[in-house]
C-alpha cells in the first residue's frame, strides 16, 4: 500500500486549514490596526479643531489664570499636531489598513465556505482544490502589502484567539479508510 497519497491528502488539508486560519488571523489583525489608526486620527482631528477654534478660544474660562495656561497647552498641542499630521500620514495608513482588512475578510469568508464544503462532503474535491489555489493567489497578493514590522504582542494575542475559535482538532481530517479510498482514486 502506497502511503504517499494519504500523506499528500493530509498535507494538502493541513496547508488548506493553515490558509483558513491565517486569513482569519490577518482579518483580525488588520481590523484592529484599522480601528486603532481611525481612533488616533479622530483624536488628532478633534484636538486640532479645538485648539485652532476661535470660538472655543473666546470662552470665558480661558481668561482666568488656570484657563490661560490650559489654553496655551491646548493651542500648543494643536500646533504640534498640525505640524506632525502630514508627516505621520494617518489617512494613508487608514486607507492601506482598510484595503488589507477588506481583502483578508473576503478571503476568510471564501476559506470558510470551502472549509464548510470539505466538512460537509468529507472530501477534498478537485473543485475545492482549484478554489483553494485561487484563494492562495489572492492571499499572496495581499501579503505583499502586509506590515513589514507587525506588532508582536497583538499578533500573539490574535493567534491565541484564532486557536480558540478554530482549534486544529475540530477540522476534518480523513480517516485511514478515506485516505485509502483517495489513494485508490489517484492511481
Amino acid at each position: 500500500m502506497d502511503h504517499s497519497a494519504s500523506r499528500d491528502l493530509t498535507g494538502e488539508l493541513r496547508w488548506f486549514y493553515d490558509g483558513y486560519r491565517n486569513a482569519l488571523f490577518n482579518q483580525k489583525y488588520y481590523a484592529h490596526r484599522l480601528l486603532t489608526y481611525r481612533k488616533w486620527n479622530l483624536i488628532f482631528e478633534l484636538a486640532l479643531a479645538a485648539g485652532t477654534s476661535g470660538t472655543i478660544g473666546a470662552w470665558a474660562i480661558w481668561k482666568e489664570s488656570v484657563g490661560r495656561g490650559a489654553w496655551a497647552i491646548l493651542a500648543g498641542v494643536a500646533a504640534l499636531i498640525a505640524v506632525a499630521k502630514p508627516i505621520i500620514q494617518l489617512p494613508k495608513s487608514i486607507e492601506r489598513y482598510s484595503k488589507l482588512y477588506v481583502g483578508y475578510n473576503d478571503l476568510y469568508h471564501e476559506f470558510e465556505r470551502l472549509v464548510s464544503e470539505v466538512n460537509a462532503e468529507k472530501e477534498f474535491t478537485q473543485q475545492t482544490r482549484k478554489s483553494f489555489r485561487l484563494a492562495v493567489e489572492r492571499y499572496q497578493r495581499l501579503a505583499l502589502e502586509d506590515d513589514p514590522k507587525p506588532v508582536e504582542r497583538l499578533r500573539q494575542r490574535l493567534y491565541d484567539e484564532v486557536n480558540r475559535e478554530i482549534p486544529p482538532s475540530k477540522l476534518w481530517m480523513p480517516s485511514p479508510a478515506v485516505r485509502a479510498a483517495a489513494e485508490g482514486r489517484k492511481r
